[in-house]
């Protein structure tokens, strides 16, 4: 009980930063400490206070369309000096449907 406790407390030091960390930084703090530090998955997720289905979770987003109509209009010398707004705007005018905040997360 103590053992895993201070096992525990020793990890936690690693990971403990003053900043909050977004679910995508704990997961990969966590995955380290499942591969360097020989901890199991349950005990390295339960430290950074993730559940355990984000260890086997794998994202099907696939953006590279917007990104590659994103970089093309930023190579473009016209417009490499617009911003978000503008882009999403000159998408739409293409006729492609894709949500601003998918754009914005991408850009």
């Amino acid at each position: 009980m103590y053992a895993d406790l201070s096992l525990d407390h020793s990890l936690l030091k690693k990971v403990i930063e003053k900043k909050t960390l977004r679910p995508c930084q704990k997961r990969d703090i966590s995955q380290d400490l499942v591969q360097e530090d020989k901890v199991s998955i349950v005990r390295a997720y339960r430290i950074v206070d993730l559940d355990r289905s984000m260890f086997y979770y794998e994202s099907i987003r696939d953006d590279s369309e917007v990104e590659t109509k994103l970089n093309s209009y930023v190579e473009n010398k016209h417009l490499c000096n617009r911003g978000c707004p503008e882009y999403y705007k000159r998408l739409r005018r293409e006729g492609i449907g894709w949500n601003h905040k998918r754009v914005e997360r991408v850009y």
